[in-house]
């Protein structure tokens, strides 16, 4: 499982990014926002983040974790955070067409 912390606004472009040139399609985004000080003015500031969530194999982890670092821009500074963590249990997203075909005539 792959976890990343974006500025707002990116989030979409990552997820169709993923489903397009990697195959991904577990894959969901979630809005956060919260304040906080900057320590050096304690002054207040809000922010608001887009959080990532895919689910992808092990054995394809560091693939679309390579992807999805350069994808969203998370090479320069400030730009977010991603993390890698083992799911305990998960099941993956199947595309509409796939169960359709799978059902019984």
């Amino acid at each position: 499982m792959l976890t990343c912390i974006m500025p707002a606004g990116h989030g979409t472009e990552a997820l169709e990014a993923l489903r397009r040139e990697t195959g991904v399609i577990s894959v969901f985004v979630h809005h956060a926002r919260g304040i906080g000080t900057h320590s050096l003015r304690h002054r207040i500031y809000s922010d608001e983040k887009q959080i990532l969530t895919v689910l992808v194999e092990a054995a394809r982890a560091d693939e679309v974790f390579q992807f999805l670092f350069y994808s969203a821009g998370l090479d320069s500074p400030h730009a977010g955070m991603l993390m890698m963590g083992h799911a305990f249990r998960g099941a993956g997203v199947v595309p509409l067409d796939e169960m359709e075909s799978a059902a019984p005539s």
